[in-house]
């Protein structure tokens, strides 16, 4: 060989026609959407959680007939364990549901001797339910009157209290509306309201 003619390297310079661009991976199609399926797994995953929470249940139910002091002492104290569980519960509903913003508890506040009478009446029966719920179905059947006219009489003060909070400039605010809206008054007009402060 002379040494004009170069070798070429194999692990450096491959042949130019055996150069391929790099195969692009081949992506199938989706496969098609299949109600029944999706139907049977969310009934088998259904059906595996219950089953699941049964033998939980079961076992439980089991370890208290084994257990002689469990079978006397469950008559006893399981009614005074629930009744504190269930003021817990209450207590923990009372704490989430009366903390909020200040519109929230202006309408709760308003409604509370109505919540708080329906609260205890479904606590009496064993059947609490939040002060949340029962809010929105007073507001949304017996009290549903008075909630739309507060509603409208807030929105109406907003709205007066955003007109009031127009400022004809940096740092002047309107004290009494003008005689028309800043937007249609003319340059004469927002200058003479600027020197007289409204």
């Amino acid at each position: 060989m002379s040494e004009d003619q170069v070798q070429p390297n194999p692990l450096q310079d491959p042949p130019q026609d055996q150069v391929q661009p790099p195969a692009q991976p081949q992506q199938s199609p989706p496969p098609p959407f299949d109600p029944e399926a999706i139907r049977t797994l969310v009934a088998d995953t259904l059906r595996g959680e219950l089953d699941r929470r049964d033998s939980v249940q079961t076992q439980l139910a089991n370890d208290l007939v084994n257990d002689p002091v469990a079978r006397t002492i469950a008559p006893v104290v399981g009614p005074a364990l629930q009744a504190v569980s269930l003021q817990a519960q209450a207590a923990a509903d009372a704490a989430t549901f009366y903390t909020g913003s200040d519109e929230d508890m202006e309408l709760k506040a308003r409604f509370r001797a109505d919540i708080e009478s329906k609260f205890h009446e479904l606590m009496q029966t064993g059947r609490p339910v939040p002060r949340q719920d029962i809010f929105q179905w007073l507001i949304g059947g017996p009290k549903r009157t008075e909630y739309v006219e507060w509603e409208m009489r807030r929105r109406e003060q907003k709205t007066r209290a955003a007109e009031l909070a127009q400022t004809a400039g940096p740092g002047v605010s309107r004290l009494q509306a003008p005689a028309k809206p800043l937007d249609q008054m003319s340059d004469e007009e927002l200058t003479e309201l600027l020197k007289h402060g409204f």
